[in-house]
């Protein structure tokens, strides 16, 4: 069993906020080299959460962690970067649609909260989805 599934390491990656690989498998040596980096990514993504939007950012990230447990920061704020705060509204963005989604439709009340910490005059945060970056592996099928 040398390879993976195409839907296997999607979720794995998805769950991380990593690169999506297109193709029918990937090997076992890509799959390896791939996975060895994803603490590496985390580790930057965490700290481009903390320094991006500045010390406001930060503290509103800190709060939402204390919101919404440790486990669930992780699963679902990790990759999530500040774009920019304009009046009252604070937008930030995340990598792909699902994730958008699914803290739109289960954490938005949470993220308002943890936001009002930072940014006293926020009554509203629209969150984008960011195009993927240049450099994104594809991998064909073999």
């Amino acid at each position: 069993m040398n390879n993976f599934s195409r839907r296997g390491l999607f979720s794995f990656f998805s769950g991380l906020g990593g690169a999506v690989l297109i193709g029918r498998n990937v090997s076992a040596a890509d799959a390896v080299s791939i996975v060895a980096t994803a603490p590496v990514k985390a580790a930057v993504q965490t700290t481009a959460v903390q320094t991006v939007g500045g010390a406001r950012y930060a503290a509103m990230c800190k709060a939402l962690e204390r919101e919404v447990s440790q486990d669930a920061f992780e699963a679902w704020f990790v990759g999530m970067q500040f774009e920019r705060y304009v009046g009252t509204t604070l937008t930030v963005s995340v990598a792909v649609k699902f994730l958008k989604r699914w803290v739109e439709a289960h954490y938005s009340d949470e993220l308002l909260r943890s936001a009002r910490v930072a940014y006293h005059s926020i009554d509203r945060i629209d969150i984008l989805v960011r195009p993927p970056p240049a450099s994104i592996r594809t991998v064909s099928a073999e």
